[in-house]
């Protein structure tokens, strides 16, 4: 095989090792840059850091020599929006911040999708039949809204194409287009969306379509989701283009989170990079990735007297637990309700200990 040619094992061996020019990130950290207009670094600038939205942050800093500035040891959560603002030592705000930060990665269509026509595998047949169950007993006491599905219907129409668009259906394929020259006399970015769009009204500070009223837009910033909140930073003049997607053949590709339609709004700046963005000197939003926050997966307690014994249960997934520790002999135990449906369960098991070894387990039990 071929020599190892980028290290030699003898410096190796004896500790000598190259300089790291990235270095481990053991926390969650933002830098940047701060410089003047003419592209000088600015030294000793005040630089504040504090959040629009999610968890309460206010630091400040001071830059270096080379103007430099670094925010160490942070905690936050993914719904987390920052604000940096800069200053020059004069306390001016004339100066341009640049982060270190990396373009997240962009949603593009998959040339590897799933075809239309899907033949489902007769192992899936017993959980599609229960789901469907499952729905019809939901939809018989109310739980969901009733939905007529109607015949598939073609419409050809050449869709004008917008550069730099996230849209999963493709550029331009949208059931209406605002353009970068709709928005030149527009101040409000919502009110304008709410009086130019039919069928969209503004709600507690998010959109919503008429008839999905119970679930608001997913708005989509150049890849990312937004809220109404962040668009009011926005000028709408450095909108390039905003797609409105409302048929079910257009939202169908979000999934669940477009439910309720979708709003597709791409930037002038779309194709540069897309976590933080700067519309005004000496202050830019910014919106890292933080940390998840944990959810509960649901599991009906029938201990409960508020829990209604009338509706079938019908689940499919029946229980799940991502965190089972076990004691010093190794044991641990759950304890959970089983569905209404008899027939065979199939359990499965998959762990890891400390010392980093494997372990899976499948077994079946039945429930008359």
């Amino acid at each position: 095989s071929q020599g190892w040619r980028r290290f030699t094992w003898k410096n190796i061996m004896a500790g000598s090792f190259h300089p790291l020019l990235f270095p481990p990130e053991n926390n969650m950290h933002i830098s940047g840059r701060v410089l003047a207009n003419n592209g000088k670094p600015v030294m000793g600038g005040k630089v504040t850091l504090f959040s629009s939205s999610g968890d309460i942050f206010l630091r400040d800093t001071l830059t270096d020599n080379e103007g430099r500035f670094d925010f160490n040891n942070l905690f936050f959560h993914d719904s987390t929006k920052f604000a940096v603002q800069a200053k020059n030592v004069k306390d001016r705000k004339n100066v341009e911040i640049q982060l270190n930060a990396l373009p997240p990665q962009m949603v593009t269509n998959s040339k590897n999708a799933a075809t239309i026509e899907v033949n489902v595998n007769n192992s899936m047949n017993a959980y599609l039949k229960n789901s469907r169950n499952q729905f019809d007993e939901l939809r018989r006491y109310g739980m969901v809204n009733r939905s007529i599905t109607l015949a598939e219907v073609k419409i050809f129409d050449k869709k004008p194409q917008v550069k730099n668009s996230t849209n999963l259906n493709g550029a331009g394929n949208a059931d209406q287009i605002i353009t970068a020259k709709d928005l030149e006399n527009a101040t409000d970015l919502s009110l304008h969306i709410e009086g130019h769009v039919a069928g969209i009204k503004v709600e507690d500070g998010k959109f919503y379509l008429l008839r999905y009223f119970t679930m608001p837009m997913l708005i989509v910033l150049d890849g990312m989701h937004v809220d109404m909140e962040y668009l009011r930073s926005i000028n709408p003049r450095d909108i390039e283009a905003i797609e409105v997607l409302k048929s079910g053949a257009n939202i169908g590709i979000y999934g669940k989170f477009g439910g309720g339609g979708v709003l597709v709004i791409t930037t002038k700046q779309g194709g540069e990079n897309l976590t933080y963005h700067n519309y005004a000197p000496g202050i830019l939003s910014y919106m890292p990735k933080g940390f998840y926050k944990v959810r509960e997966f649901y599991s009906p307690n029938y201990d409960d007297p508020k829990t209604n014994t009338k509706i079938a249960d019908l689940r499919s997934t029946i229980y799940w637990n991502p965190h089972i520790l076990t004691d010093k002999s190794g044991k641990a135990s759950v304890e959970f309700f089983n569905a209404d449906g008899a027939g065979s369960y199939v359990a499965i098991l998959e762990g890891i200990t400390a010392e980093g070894k494997l372990g899976r387990a499948i077994y079946r039990y039945r429930v008359n």
